[in-house]
């Protein structure tokens, strides 16, 4: 719990970007990770913001830019660039969201119309007979409210309430019944769904869907009775009956959701479900966050309460986790406690905006995505000097940009998978 300082001296800007930067993704013009933030202008009010592996998406709802790793065609364009530039695709409508995968990328539009582009290796551009896209492919499913791309995957959910899934299901993160699928979409070697694939008739068609999530191997979804489906690989959130049989009984844990009901967070609405690549953020409709899944580097903000380090048959180490979801404190310095208006999520790390418009940040640091923090605190048990990076952060701490001498507002956050991203309005006034 705490506060530390950030220093970058530029200001009038609006996108601040921080960590991993190999390919570009930060936008800043170079290749070097960011272990501070560094900050971009842009003249239009930034409302969507995602991340994949070495790229990133922004959109003010009227165009898309792009920017970093385009190996496949992520960015929707045939060249790299470390700078963000416009897709130059003309969308008939207004984007609604944005969401990354490793390689490539989905949007949805204001009339519930899905584009994907990228890589289409495991099948998760939702099209048949390509390997990549370098410009945005209209994906064949009716209208859809909500999207989220997985490491190699995609989940969806429609207007109408239906659940769809395509892309990679080999650790059945898209969790369908087979004989619901036509042999030509789905290719059983591979275990790859080419096309959106309904998803309803594993739960009976009886749950209206309203939103979803997608980890790297796991998928979440919401029901409209504020219930919560988790399938895929639920390594990390379900314990087995015998410690040993972990590592070799992954199969079995595989088949069938695992059901969360709204006692377990304290009957509130639930307003927002996100995934990084094996922990699951949960935030209610009273500011409250509950947090589980894979905790070894901090992901869950908080401490573990279970036994939950095991070594399989072949003496291998899982690391640490929580299959019970547990509220997130956010503490300011006074011991006030703050609620929290929207969160996201990287691979290993997290990001939440508070009530007051402050920015959060805690979990994996390698790259300096959580921020370099130079006063270092009780829990953490090695001294790190100044220079060095705390490799994760195991507790919320707020950022504290005083050094821009302003008032400041952070509006939207996004995460890379190893990078932060947030849009950020400035005042007037000098703090």
């Amino acid at each position: 719990m705490g506060e530390f300082n950030s220093f970058y001296h530029n200001l009038c800007n609006h996108i601040i970007l921080q960590g991993a930067n190999s390919h570009g993704q930060l936008g800043t013009g170079d290749d070097k990770d960011a272990y501070e933030p560094k900050i971009i202008n842009f003249t239009d009010p930034i409302a969507l913001i995602s991340g994949g592996g070495g790229h990133s998406l922004i959109s003010d709802e009227n165009n898309i830019f792009s920017c970093g790793l385009n190996s496949v065609g992520q960015l929707g364009r045939s060249n790299d660039c470390n700078h963000f530039k416009i897709i130059p695709y003309s969308f008939a409508s207004t984007v609604n969201k944005v969401s990354c995968g490793w390689d490539f990328s989905v949007a949805v539009l204001s009339d519930g119309s899905v584009f994907s582009w990228g890589s289409n290796e495991y099948g998760q551009l939702g099209k048949e007979s390509i390997n990549s896209s370098i410009i945005p492919v209209r994906v064949d499913i009716e209208p859809v409210r909500s999207i989220s791309a997985g490491l190699r995957h995609v989940v969806s959910v429609t207007v109408s309430g239906k659940l769809y899934g395509w892309g990679s299901n080999r650790r059945k993160q898209l969790l369908f019944d087979k004989m619901m699928i036509k042999a030509e979409h789905y290719d059983e070697s591979k275990q790859i769904c080419y096309r959106p694939t309904l998803l309803n008739s594993v739960f009976g068609y009886t749950h209206e869907w309203v939103d979803c999530a997608a980890g790297a191997h796991h998928s979440i979804a919401k029901t409209r009775t504020n219930k919560l489906a988790l399938f895929g690989d639920t390594r990390f959130f379900k314990l087995k009956s015998e410690v040993h049989g972990l590592s070799s009984n992954i199969e079995s844990g595989l088949s069938s959701p695992i059901w969360y009901d709204a006692e377990v967070f304290d009957n509130n609405e639930i307003e927002q479900v996100v995934c990084g690549w094996s922990h699951v953020l949960v935030r209610t409709s009273v500011g409250e966050v509950y947090s589980w899944g894979r905790s070894d580097f901090g992901q869950l903000g908080r401490t573990v309460n279970v036994l939950s380090k095991f070594i399989g048959k072949s003496n291998e180490i899982f690391p640490n986790f929580d299959v019970h979801p547990g509220k997130v404190h956010f503490h300011l310095n006074t011991g006030h406690e703050v609620t929290i208006k929207s969160v996201a999520c990287g691979s290993e790390h997290s990001l939440a905006i508070d009530s007051n418009e402050q920015l959060w940040v805690w979990g994996w640091n390698e790259h300096g995505m959580c921020g370099v923090i130079t006063k270092i605190a009780s829990h953490i048990e090695k001294h790190w000097t100044e220079e060095e990076v705390i490799p994760y952060i195991t507790q919320p701490y707020r950022i504290n940009f005083r050094c821009f001498n302003q008032n400041y507002k952070v509006k939207h956050i996004g995460c890379g998978y190893g990078h932060s991203m947030a849009y950020v309005e400035f005042g007037s006034q000098t703090l």
